[in-house]
């Protein structure tokens, strides 16, 4: 969030912050997440991908799981 490449130094100030969840009813004009960036431009760009990974439907979708697989270390 924070650099564009590993070695460019962090933003701290920079991150997104959800405002909905998954299954979450919204409505045109509802903020759904805030971009923050040290300029307009990341965060513009920031918004594109953001867009993208957005998918707004009239059906609830099913939750994903957030545990995906157990790795257990053997002795």
């Amino acid at each position: 969030a924070g650099r564009a490449a590993k070695t460019d130094p962090i933003d701290p100030g920079a991150g997104i912050i959800r405002k909905v969840r998954i299954g979450d009813e919204v409505k045109k004009g509802d903020v759904i997440a805030e971009i923050y960036s040290a300029t307009d431009e990341k965060c513009s760009s920031a918004a594109v991908y953001l867009s993208d990974a957005v998918e707004i439907r009239s059906e609830t979708p099913r939750k994903p799981k957030l545990i995906l697989d157990i790795i257990k270390q053997e002795d």
